[in-house]
């Protein structure tokens, strides 16, 4: 019969998923190695692996209060994360509450892509494009289908990829963004078939 897991295996996955943690659980092991490898050596050397011990048995017990961890809680209902946990940007007094929104759901897309988790990272930059869209921002929209070809180049969807950032230099002309214009368009056409 195989070792029983506990049924929150998330919680303690999640309690060296951060190099923080990783490495605090390293010294603890480390520690605890010295403090019986070393049983004969001065007593400054315990006093260190002692105290080694405690600080790194402190950061791990924070990775399993709820709330702590810097990794969100793994959903195994296979839902993804809802974008109405989206924090709304205060608007400015020369902005609009749907700019901000636009804003702040691009910021979320591009967190939820670079976190992989990409059908929540689509989802938003489709809501933030159609914001953008809504308030005729295009150095916005620009942003959001910059954002989309990388998404589509890292799931392999060349050709969308392309399109992406090509859709995106043409945004970026036509504000005077060159640089960024540039910088879409080298993007797209390092795109390999």
């Amino acid at each position: 019969m195989p070792f029983p897991l506990p049924e929150n295996t998330d919680q303690i996955i999640g309690a060296v998923n951060t190099p923080l943690n990783l490495s605090a659980l390293i010294i603890l092991i480390l520690s605890g190695l010295s403090l019986a490898l070393f049983k004969n050596e001065p007593p400054w050397i315990k006093i260190v692996s002692f105290v080694l011990m405690a600080v790194s048995s402190i950061i791990i017990i924070f990775a399993f209060i709820p709330g702590m961890s810097s990794e969100p809680p793994i959903d195994k209902s296979g839902s993804s994360t809802p974008l109405e946990t989206v924090t709304p940007i205060a608007p400015s007094d020369s902005e609009s509450d749907s700019l901000a929104n636009a804003k702040s759901l691009l910021k979320q897309a591009d967190d939820f892509f670079f976190k992989g988790h990409n059908d929540e990272a689509r989802e938003a930059y489709s809501q933030a494009r159609t914001l953008f869209k809504l308030e005729q921002n295009r150095l916005g929209e620009a942003g959001v289908l910059y954002g989309i070809g990388h998404l589509e180049r890292t799931l392999g969807r060349n050709d969308q990829a392309r399109e992406a950032f090509f859709q995106a230099a043409h945004l970026y002309e036509s504000v005077d963004q060159h640089d960024w214009k540039e910088d879409a368009l080298k993007e797209g056409r390092a795109i390999k078939d």
